[in-house]
């Protein structure tokens, strides 16, 4: 079965060599697939498809909590 993604992340300081963010997403095309194949055969059609999104902060907090 063919399956068609893709995804996108993205890294980046908030404040250099103390804090990070990751943000990252992802979304299948099985509907776009299974659209072109209902077009052809005339096929019953199936809507399926998954995405996701995924953010991590991290941050150095020994300046905060040791004051």
């Amino acid at each position: 079965m063919l399956l068609l993604a893709s995804r996108v992340t993205v890294e980046r300081p908030l404040v250099q060599g103390r804090s990070s963010f990751i943000i990252s997403g992802s979304r299948t095309y099985l509907d776009a697939v299974n659209w072109e194949i209902q077009k052809v055969r005339g096929s019953y059609y199936i809507q399926g498809y998954s995405f996701g999104i995924y953010l991590q902060v991290r941050s150095d907090l020994r300046e905060f909590l040791c004051r």
